[in-house]
């Protein structure tokens, strides 16, 4: 036998794996969640009418700045998202990284006179590609 199988199944003995396997058998709801939650991250967008939408970031293919018309364009495998709104750059260096969680638009009434508005959306327009 080989040692991977052989730590493998010292593994499974421990008291640890039992109750691991007891808790997955055991179905208590309707609804079931994982144990504990999972490294995939996913970009929740929330639109001006309130509705939302989450994308995961492994389908991500490319994104684009363009500062000039205060804007970025996200390309995803499904769908094309296009924020508009001011100050983005700290934005678009954030998504590069994977880090935003959840977007939400702010409308431009909202907005005081003046006031630097950072990384501020105005307007998110989601696209599906293809049929």
């Amino acid at each position: 036998m080989s040692e991977l199988k052989l730590k493998y199944d010292k593994a499974r003995k421990t008291d640890t794996a039992k109750q691991n396997e007891e808790k997955k058998s055991e179905p208590k709801d309707d609804i079931e969640l994982y144990d504990s939650p999972s490294n995939a991250r996913n970009l929740c967008l929330v639109l001006s009418d309130g509705k939302q939408v989450f994308f995961n970031y492994a389908y991500l293919i490319s994104g684009e700045y363009f500062p000039n018309e205060n804007n970025i364009r996200l390309a995803f495998t499904t769908h094309l998202i296009l924020l508009k709104g001011h100050s983005l750059e700290s934005l678009f260096d954030s998504l590069c990284n994977h880090e935003p969680k959840r977007l939400i638009v702010v409308a431009e009434r909202y907005l005081e006179v003046g006031q630097n508005n950072e990384g501020l959306i105005t307007e998110i327009t989601v696209e599906k590609l293809g049929n």
